[in-house]
């Protein structure tokens, strides 16, 4: 199977946390996987897998609320298809996304949140330029 990743990888606590995105080449909604591999050894922990890109960079840290932080180490990506500017109907989409905590040791899933669809190809500002300029189609919520 042909995997690829636009994203990029996390090292802590002694894992390697890496996006890989399925098939040759990336599509609008696309199956990934978020990996964790051991870093001493290379061989892979735990897999998480989503129905669409995980093109980002994984951000690891502890979990928790008010003054006091959690014991709970979490791996936390968002997750979504960006807009392709090749896509034959680029201007009638729709695009999923959201954010993923999932337990860093394990891979078990803490909490997840879908974003509303985002309906539009683009964002404010960028209708004008489509015909006449350069347009930027970033992840979504990328780093």
């Amino acid at each position: 199977t042909e995997h690829f990743t636009d994203g990029l990888a996390t090292v802590a606590d002694g894992l390697v946390y890496a996006v890989h995105s399925e098939g040759p080449r990336i599509t609008a909604n696309q199956p990934a996987d978020l990996r964790a591999y051991d870093l001493a050894t290379g061989k892979e922990v735990w897999k998480h897998s989503f129905p669409y890109p995980a093109n980002s960079q994984p951000a690891v840290a502890f979990l928790g609320k008010g003054t006091g932080l959690s014991d709970r180490l979490a791996v936390v990506i968002p997750i979504g298809a960006q807009p392709l500017p090749d896509s034959t109907n680029l201007m009638a989409r729709d695009y999923e996304s959201g954010i993923v905590a999932l337990d860093a040791k394990t891979g078990d899933l803490i909490w997840q949140y879908n974003m509303p669809m985002w309906p539009y190809a683009m964002v404010a500002g960028d209708f004008q330029r489509l015909m006449h300029a350069t347009l930027c189609l970033p992840n979504p919520y990328g780093s």
